[in-house]
């Protein structure tokens, strides 16, 4: 029991030693960093000396030799007024932009800048453009060269999406995101699963989700919001039904319509950054 009583006391007094000890460790240093030194008195007719490392308080020798110091203080003064002694003997005739251009500064910096509805402008003719020459390429791949079914019109698209992406979001990266269409190239080349109404159907179904899914996946990881996911839905279900009711449409007209409708997935990112949706 002794034992104990003594081994708590001496415990108590290490505390007590330790937190004394941190107190005066504290006001040390607080007094060594608020310290005035007498360069830093002004009496009438004195004069500013600068400080040498004798007289520095504790905190200021920790950085002597840093930027703050007096010596690198003086250097970027004296630079300082170099500076402003080469800017006086400028030739104040020197012209502006104005003079030189005919135009303000700031009309040179907005040059290719889109305002509001520039952009929209912009954007709804890269839309109808890209979504009629879409359906072409569809209707000569099935008439006469495939390749242009399966490979030049998803290609078309992903420029399409990546300039309208660039348009929103005017960052280099923003040309990365037409590469998320690309897997549509493999499931064109399937063939469809019967020669009936509901066959089509499927397949058009099929390309339609492989379409669209890399572009609404891909704001769930990264947060960029390409594609909102009931436009996504509508356009699934949308070109499914169509896929079912186009079989007695020639197949020039056909495959024209089908193909437009598969591109109009240009048309919904378009919707999705315009709106944020």
């Amino acid at each position: 029991m002794m034992n104990k009583l003594l081994r708590n006391r001496k415990g108590q007094a290490l505390w007590e030693f330790t937190a004394l000890l941190a107190v005066v460790l504290v006001g040390c240093i607080w007094f060594m960093s608020t310290q005035k030194t007498t360069a830093n008195k002004f009496e009438t007719g004195s004069q500013q000396v600068a400080p040498s490392a004798e007289s520095r308080p504790f905190i200021s020798l920790i950085n002597f030799n840093s930027a703050n110091s007096p010596t690198k203080q003086k250097e970027v003064a004296k630079s300082i007024v170099q500076d402003k002694q080469v800017l006086s003997n400028v030739d104040s005739s020197t012209p502006t932009l104005e003079e030189t251009f005919g135009v303000s500064k700031q009309t040179i910096v907005n040059i290719g800048h889109l305002s509001f509805w520039e952009r929209i402008g912009l954007d709804v003719a890269i839309v109808a453009v890209f979504i009629f020459i879409g359906g072409l390429l569809d209707a000569i791949g099935g008439d006469c060269l495939i390749e242009m079914r399966r490979y030049a019109m998803p290609a078309l698209i992903s420029i399409g999406i990546s300039i309208i992406t660039f348009t929103f979001h005017p960052v280099w990266y923003a040309w990365l995101t037409g590469i998320l269409v690309w897997p549509v190239m493999g499931t064109l080349t399937l063939k469809y699963m019967s020669g009936d109404n509901f066959g089509r159907a499927e397949w058009l179904w099929l390309q339609s989700v492989v379409f669209g899914l890399f572009l609404v996946v891909v704001g769930v990881f990264l947060h960029a919001h390409l594609l909102a996911w009931y436009l996504y839905i509508w356009y699934i279900l949308s070109t499914g039904v169509w896929g079912g009711l186009y079989k007695n449409w020639k197949q020039w007209d056909g495959d024209w319509i089908t193909g437009s409708w598969l591109c109009s997935i240009i048309l919904y990112v378009f919707l999705s950054l315009l709106f944020g949706l």
